[in-house]
């Protein structure tokens, strides 16, 4: 459940991105992917949902946004 003390949610991985400040074409590929009421089991089910080549990071740079939802790389 990452470092939450709530399921994390969809609405956690967007505001991230937003947070990051990703691109306004990455972000809003984000928002149309990502069902902000819906739960974020893993790092690996977000990357199944929304991987980097879906919205279009790199590898690194989607791992840089989203791993520290999930207590990684902080």
């Amino acid at each position: 459940m990452g470092r939450y003390d709530r399921p994390l949610r969809g609405s956690d991985v967007i505001a991230r991105a937003q947070a990051e400040g990703v691109d306004a074409r990455v972000l809003n590929r984000v928002r149309a992917i990502v069902d902000p009421a819906e739960e974020v089991a893993s790092l690996e089910n977000l990357a199944r949902t929304v991987g980097p080549e879906m919205i279009g990071l790199s590898p690194g740079a989607w791992t840089y946004v989203f791993a520290p939802l999930f207590g990684e790389f902080e």
